[in-house]
């Protein structure tokens, strides 16, 4: 297979996913040279890691780089909180990781094809995946009301939306809760939800800006991000709902299971350091973190 085309950034190495070569071939190292990746033998967690990784020396993560603030390119900058944690995690494995660009529905096949080492950044661990393949939780996330800034239509709450126009991804958990929601306002006698569905995030959020909805039911942790970002555009109203754990997926057989549990110590070991709480109060993130008693095996919450 030719060796894949790369694009180093922020110390990290970002290939496609149609260019993921097989795992005893050079990969190009994050400054750009065409070479065999360095690798670190003294590093902590370096004898955790199984054969396979320690021979490639690094770690093929595959994940969509288009969700903020999880894991996603801002120009040439690869960000989010899950390649933030895997530059903390290099030092402490020895080896690098590298970041394949990988559509959501190309992520279980691509695992079963044994293309990817592990899926990071955009999976909730439920009780159906884990069937398939097994998780190491490490963040929180929900869903919550994004509104423009100073909440100007007073929303609380499911029942303050009734007569609101509310936009949500097609497809989504929250859409499936916003249906089941809406027939109460019918029902209680008021106004009907008016629930607007988009293909993607950045067009539900343009239909809040422009105002064509009042409220867009995001996850916590993308209309944190935006609330942060867009300084007095956007504000995040209301309860958490749907609340869940986000997972790093590793296959289950053995070499998978051996990177699950170095995965695991790695990320306890950022906790003992305070590095990993650093990342998420960089980020401004706070309440996506979780505690170490929640950073376990197949932990999904439904």
């Amino acid at each position: 297979m030719n060796r894949p085309v790369a694009l180093a950034v922020a110390g990290l190495v970002v290939v496609s996913a149609a260019a993921c070569g097989s795992s005893d071939e050079d990969s190009t190292t994050a400054g750009g040279a065409t070479g065999t990746t360095a690798v670190d033998k003294s590093a902590p967690l370096y004898s955790m890691l199984p054969a396979s990784i320690r021979k490639a020396g690094r770690i093929i993560v595959a994940a969509p780089l288009s969700a903020p603030p999880f894991v996603y390119l801002d120009g040439d900058s690869l960000k989010g909180l899950a390649p933030s944690l895997s530059t903390q995690l290099e030092s402490l494995f020895g080896v690098k990781f590298k970041w394949v660009d990988t559509p959501f529905p190309a992520l279980m096949p691509g695992m079963k094809a044994n293309k990817f080492d592990m899926l990071w950044g955009v999976l909730t661990d439920t009780k159906e995946r884990e069937k398939s393949l097994n998780f190491i939780d490490y963040q929180r996330d929900g869903a919550v009301f994004q509104v423009k800034a100073g909440n100007p239509q007073k929303i609380s709450g499911m029942s303050s939306l009734c007569g609101k126009a509310v936009s949500s991804l097609s497809g989504s958990q929250q859409t499936d809760l916003l249906k089941s929601e809406a027939a109460k306002c019918t029902e209680s006698g008021k106004k009907p939800m008016d629930i607007r569905l988009y293909g993607s995030s950045s067009d539900a959020q343009l239909a809040l800006s422009s105002g064509r909805v009042q409220v867009y039911f995001n996850s916590q942790g993308a209309a944190m991000h935006a609330a942060n970002t867009a300084k007095n555009k956007f504000a995040v109203a209301g309860p958490v709902y749907q609340k869940q754990l986000l997972g790093a997926a590793f296959s289950k057989d053995d070499e998978g299971t051996k990177l699950s549990k170095a995965f695991q110590a790695g990320v306890l070991k950022l906790m003992e350091s305070g590095r990993y709480k650093k990342v998420f109060e960089d980020a401004r993130l706070e309440e996506l973190a979780i505690s170490r008693d929640q950073v376990k095996l197949n932990g999904g919450l439904s």
